[in-house]
């Protein structure tokens, strides 16, 4: 998403990954703990809101047009384009694989499950609000990458901006994760040496 912020510099993705990666690594080796990636995961937060919230307003800033057609079920759905769109769904919800290590961060893990009644409602009410606005307004021919809604301009480049921030804080904290196990198991290894 980098590269959708400044799309009109012609790099290949390669190099877009390249500097994608050197600013997620460089936010990676400042940061120790999770617990130190609190004020990235609010800020990570309002950024995906903003994001969100720009492709929201310009939709309803230009309208339904005559010509859109939202079905209420979509023509010529087969098992198989049923199930992948059920296998997304699950996967935007998916996070069980760092809960034990956002638990051994906390000073009382026993409050974890106060991030379900959180965060689960949010996430469930940012999705069906981005689901049903955008099958209004885009109907049949809404893209499945939702700023591809937007078109080309500004406020493309700042949704986009705002995304791309969002996905790196996504792979810090992932990667925070993934650094640590291998630091152990690398330290480990030289003791026994």
């Amino acid at each position: 998403r980098l590269g959708s912020t400044i799309y009109n510099i012609p790099l290949c993705a390669p190099i877009w990954t390249l500097i994608g990666s050197a600013i997620a690594g460089s936010l990676l080796c400042s940061l120790r703990y999770l617990h130190s990636t609190t004020a990235l995961c609010v800020v990570s937060v309002l950024t995906i809101s903003g994001s969100v919230g720009i492709v929201i307003v310009a939709l309803v800033v230009n309208g339904r047009a005559a010509d859109v057609e939202s079905p209420i079920f979509a023509e010529g759905l087969d098992f198989m384009q049923f199930m992948q769109s059920q296998s997304a769904i699950y996967f935007t919800f998916s996070g069980q694989f760092m809960f034990f290590e956002l638990m051994s961060e906390m000073k009382d893990f026993t409050e974890f499950t106060k991030t379900f009644r959180i965060a689960g409602p949010f996430q469930v009410s940012i999705y069906l609000l981005v689901g049903c606005v955008g099958y209004y307004y885009k109907g049949t021919e809404a893209s499945g990458y939702f700023l591809d809604n937007l078109g080309f301009g500004p406020a493309y480049r700042v949704a986009s901006a705002l995304l791309c921030f969002h996905i790196i804080v996504g792979f810090v904290i992932v990667g925070n994760v993934l650094c640590r196990i291998l630091h152990i198991q690398f330290s480990l290894s030289l003791i026994h040496i």
